[in-house]
């Protein structure tokens, strides 16, 4: 596949990488040292300077849906606590998962536990 016919079918443009990292509530550089890339990568990604590869694109979406599995997962408990983070999974993570949880239920109540590392039940 050449250049052209890249930037003419991205597997995602830039603006959905872009979403995606923040939707799952990562910073540039958060997003790097999970993936064990550079910033730079993720930044050029987003601005399309750079085609993300396809299993660079896949590791994304993975975890997009890994941050699906742990928002439905606090949603279903009775009582929501937020955990703390952890490398793989930063603080920022876990307050992207409760503000979905807060947008799809307005009238739930989020605790946030900063010394809690496992999920509610």
């Amino acid at each position: 596949m050449t250049t052209e016919e890249q930037l003419a079918n991205p597997m995602l443009t830039p603006a959905e990488i872009a979403a995606t990292r923040r939707l799952i509530g990562l910073s540039p550089e958060q997003l790097a040292a999970i993936m064990n890339i550079s910033d730079r990568s993720v930044r050029r990604w987003e601005t399309g300077t750079k085609i993300i590869s396809d299993s660079a694109a896949n590791a994304l979406l993975d975890l997009r849906q890994e941050h699906d599995e742990d928002t439905k997962a606090l949603a279903a408990a009775e009582n929501i606590e937020i955990p703390a983070g952890t490398d793989l999974k930063p603080s920022s993570w876990w307050l992207a998962v409760a503000a979905r949880i807060k947008d799809r239920s307005p009238d739930v109540t989020i605790n946030w536990h900063p010394n809690r590392t496992a999920h509610a039940k």
